[in-house]
């Protein structure tokens, strides 16, 4: 179901679009930025958060600054907050 305007993407979303975007595989990539697999997929499920180090593994492999990552995670949890 897509976000309605006042509704902001779980940012594991917008990585799973991402990743989708760039045919990557999730465990390969997980495993590319240095994290396990169920660690990155727990994100993708928004069973974990965005951290700052997750984010900086994220910058240099998606092209997306960490700032972006973080702006999504905080944009997010405010709106659940």
């Amino acid at each position: 179901m897509p976000a309605s305007d006042n509704e902001v993407l779980r940012p594991g979303e917008v990585l799973i679009y991402e990743l989708d975007a760039r045919g990557q595989d999730v465990t390969n990539f997980a495993i590319k930025i240095g994290m396990f697999p169920s660690d990155l997929i727990d994100i993708l499920l928004g069973k974990q958060r965005i951290t700052p180090d997750v984010a900086f593994r994220l910058e240099p492999e998606l092209g997306l600054p960490a700032d972006f990552w973080m702006g999504l995670q905080a944009d997010y949890d405010a709106q659940k907050g």
